[in-house]
């Protein structure tokens, strides 16, 4: 569950400078902050494949892969996505706002808010091809394709690969899983 900091709203300026001063992540939507929840080892395990199959797959690429201590920013709203890879990196920053893959694992606490706010959200970005939500309760990945006819969606399953566009790769499903109780 997403708990709000505050009852009020503050400033992207204020939010900004309380997230360098903070150990703890809080997640800024149209003025209030929100505390981050913790994950399970599961999910943290399904991030960490995601984000270390991105790396090898990218390697000789210019694009950067990012884990979950990077924010993006869509208008007025900050999110902290499980993995996001970003071919127009601005190093400078301390976020995101071009990523072209953006991945959430799903867990208890967090299905609601990825599989509905935020990706209306995220479909906001104008360079985004696709956002991918990977199941950490069961094996399920659902994935959000950006087309020339509007947002389609696929689910995967055991056995498939999922395609990543505007990097030209492939995630192995069961690859995700690994080292998990949902591996085979």
């Amino acid at each position: 569950m997403y708990v709000a900091n505050t009852s009020y709203r503050i400033s992207i300026a204020d939010y900004l400078e309380g997230e360098k001063e903070t150990d703890v992540r809080y997640e800024y939507v149209d003025g209030f902050v929100y505390a981050i929840p913790g994950s399970t080892p599961t999910h943290n395990i399904i991030a960490g494949n995601i984000q270390t199959a991105f790396n090898i797959a990218l390697q000789n690429n210019p694009c950067v892969v990012y884990a979950s201590d990077m924010k993006v920013k869509v208008e007025n709203v900050f999110y902290y996505p499980d993995v996001m890879v970003v071919c127009d990196n601005d190093m400078s920053s301390y976020f995101q706002e071009k990523p072209c893959v953006i991945v959430e694992v799903l867990s208890d606490s967090t299905a609601r808010k990825d599989l509905h706010e935020k990706r209306f959200v995220y479909q906001g970005i104008e360079g985004l091809k696709l956002y991918l939500l990977v199941n950490s309760r069961f094996r399920q990945v659902l994935a959000y394709y950006r087309t020339d006819e509007g947002w389609q969606e696929r689910s995967f399953t055991t056995g498939e690969t999922i395609p990543i566009p505007c990097v030209n790769t492939e995630l192995n499903f069961m690859q995700l899983y690994a080292k998990t109780e949902l591996a085979l």
